[in-house]
């Protein structure tokens, strides 16, 4: 994604400008350093399908990585099979996007993948080379079809920014939950948008793939381990029956929607009457003036002065809402992505952050709103970004799109139901506290606080029954906390946020559960673990410092952040057996007869510090450290542990362990 404004170098801000968004950005002169140049003669050829290609060179690239999960999640695989979709230099390709037409039985015809049906695990790989001088930018992959729409959103990434000498990278994501649509001729569309001129150097040469595997299993514990491995069923078996998008649904172009100020993204959808379960994912990254959005101020604080040196309003409290027929129906609390070119670009050389290459997604249980949706009418479904201001209005502007998960039930009669409780809503009680004294951006000082008056919570409770005759009650319960302490002069800028929480999905045999049972009886026979409660908790916590220090002869910068995801089973129901029905998403629950997840943790931690020397505004050297835990732990058993120390230019240091080591994303790295 493109680089909105470094609030802190403002007094050495050039002239020069990029175009994105149909808006001017400023671009801070650390693009002038020596170390962003692209060396020898900055010309590009230009082949015969009108896409200039970097320069060539005899230099061997070095690997950018992020350290990511293993690919697919859960699932070995026994026999995989890859498919190119698309093997194209990047350079300048705004408004123009990769689309092909895929069918998999002609792209895996001959091999052993050659029928979907048998498909036990599914991912989507990228390969990319880059050298010269670029920026990150926001690339987005979607595939769909005539029949349940075009433009289902299965891949949001990042590059790393180049070097003179070039890098590489590589990233692979399970994208098993997206079966239905691989699974039959659909239209695909990779959009990476990039510019390549006299001053922009680097064209991205990406090639993306999908790789398809049968005979997979489950339960390998490794050499560490003594666990019988279970067969993993077909992805036909335990998928969502159907992925229906929550997008502009274009075929050939970007469907991604862009909310700026107050407005939303809405989507028009039909959802079949022997729905039996329903899960929307929704994906949201800040860009321009939200790109940065947890060191955005206060609105009141925001004086002309502020604004003109590049500071932002509308305080640093983000949340994506989901409004279904102009209900409120949840939110999710989004993870500050740090892209490549963030803060300081010395800070993610060669260990880029968390989520940059994959960014995250967020999940919200419509269950039990299925009464209501299954009677075959047309529904609207709303997403919003709000801040915790007056108005809840967010500057320029996020790029939000999602999809609606589907499992069907098998009888194909109609889901009926009723919502019995709903409890909180869409009003976002923050608040703001601080002190300025005099001009923050000469003399003065800005310290200030935001975050929410209490716990955020929301929750709902409905009465379901399927064609089938299960009865149950379905419930979708959530809480976040947050709070961010700013600090701004003309010489430093720092933000200590802290932003935590859980989501929950529970189903409650309808038999033994009365309906007028109060909220608190509810959560305490989930949390209790009863034989007839089943329920999968995703728990959170996102914290992250940032802080940038800039005078005439240096620019300096530290981000300590963390990504914690993990999934709490509150059902004693669960077997080694039930694991081959996982599809391998972590708040998976399948089908209307639900199998709760056994613990599944994803825990990253690091801290990352950039000293840059400034000569006439300028970088003229400067280097990055970083150290990085990282833990794993997935429903079959599977663990990787992992440390990893790096520098500008080096791996110092990369241990790693775990019985899943073997599958880990980077593979063990080279040390210097």
């Amino acid at each position: 994604m493109r680089l909105a404004q470094y609030a802190l170098l403002v007094t050495a801000i050039a002239s020069i400008g990029a175009v994105e968004l149909s808006q001017q950005l400023k671009i801070p002169s650390i693009w002038s350093s020596p170390m962003f140049q692209s060396g020898g003669d900055t010309s590009s050829s230009t082949p015969p399908n009108g896409q200039p290609q970097p320069q060539s060179t005899s230099t061997p690239l070095s690997e950018s990585f992020q350290i990511h999960p293993p690919a697919p999640i859960l699932t070995h695989s026994g026999i995989s099979c890859s498919v190119t979709l698309v093997n194209r230099s990047f350079a300048n390709s705004y408004g123009s996007t990769s689309h092909l037409l895929f069918d998999p039985l002609v792209s895996f015809s001959g091999t052993p993948c050659a029928d979907p049906i048998s498909w036990t695990g599914l991912t989507l790989d990228i390969h990319g080379e880059t050298r010269g001088r670029q920026f990150d930018r926001l690339g987005t992959v979607w595939i769909g079809n005539n029949v349940t729409g075009q433009g289902v959103e299965v891949m949001r990434l990042d590059n790393p920014e180049p070097t003179r000498t070039g890098v590489y990278w590589d990233i692979q994501k399970d994208v098993g939950r997206y079966w239905s649509l691989w699974s039959q001729r659909a239209d695909v569309v990779f959009d990476l948008p990039n510019i390549v001129d006299e001053t922009y150097t680097g064209a991205l040469n990406v090639t993306l793939s999908l790789t398809a595997s049968v005979d997979g299993v489950v339960g390998q514990g490794g050499k560490h381990r003594r666990r019988a491995s279970v067969a993993a069923l077909p992805l036909a078996e335990r998928a969502p029956d159907l992925v229906l998008p929550l997008s502009k649904r274009l075929q050939t172009a970007n469907s991604v929607f862009l909310i700026t100020g107050v407005n939303n993204a809405s989507t028009s959808l039909t959802i079949p009457q022997n729905a039996a379960r329903a899960i929307v994912e929704i994906y949201a990254s800040g860009t321009a003036n939200e790109e940065f959005w947890y060191t955005n101020l206060p609105t009141r604080f925001l004086t002309p002065s502020l604004s003109s040196a590049g500071y932002f309003g509308h305080g640093t409290y983000r949340e994506v809402q989901l409004h279904i027929d102009g209900r409120f129906a949840g939110f999710v609390t989004p993870y500050p992505v740090v892209f490549t070119g963030g803060v300081n670009p010395l800070l993610w050389r060669p260990n880029a952050n968390w989520g940059s290459f994959d960014q995250p997604s967020y999940n919200v249980d419509i269950t039990p709103w299925l009464g209501k949706l299954t009677d075959g009418e047309v529904h609207e479904f709303v997403v919003k970004v709000v801040s915790g201001e007056t108005g809840g209005a967010v500057g320029e502007g996020w790029f939000v799109s999602g999809n609606v998960q589907v499992y069907l039930d098998e009888s194909g009669e109609r889901t009926t139901g009723e919502v019995v409780r709903v409890e909180g809503g869409d009003e976002v009680d923050g608040w703001v506290d601080g002190t300025m004294e005099g001009d923050p951006t000469t003399n003065g000082s800005l310290t200030y606080e935001v975050g929410l008056r209490r716990s955020r919570k929301f929750g709902v409770v409905s009465s379901i029954r399927t064609g089938s005759g299960k009865e149950y009650l379905a419930g979708w319960y959530q809480q976040a906390q947050y709070g961010n302490e700013g600090y701004v002069n003309a010489t430093a800028q720092t933000n200590d946020q802290r932003s935590y929480g859980w989501m929950r999905s529970v189903v409650f045999d309808n038999s033994s559960i009365d309906s007028s049972w109060s909220w608190d009886d509810l959560q305490i026979l989930s949390d209790a673990g009863l034989q007839d409660v089943q329920a999968v908790q995703l728990d959170y916590n996102y914290p992250l410092y940032v802080a940038s220090y800039l005078s005439n002869s240096s620019f300096d910068a530290q981000v300590t952040q963390q990504f914690d995801r993990t999934v709490r089973r509150i059902s004693p129901t669960s077997s080694t057996e039930a694991l081959g029905q996982m599809v391998g998403d972590e708040t998976t629950v399948v089908h209307a007869d639900p199998v709760a997840a056994l613990a599944h943790t994803t825990l990253s931690s690091r801290r990352g510090e950039a000293r840059s020397v400034l000569v006439d505004g300028h970088i003229a050297n400067g280097t990055g450290t970083s150290e990085q835990t990282f833990m794993y732990r997935d429903m079959a058993g599977g663990t990787i542990d992992r440390l990893t120390r790096t520098n500008t230019t080096s791996v110092l240091e990369d241990r790693l362990r775990g019985s899943a080591s073997g599958r880990a994303q980077p593979m063990q790295l080279t040390t210097a």
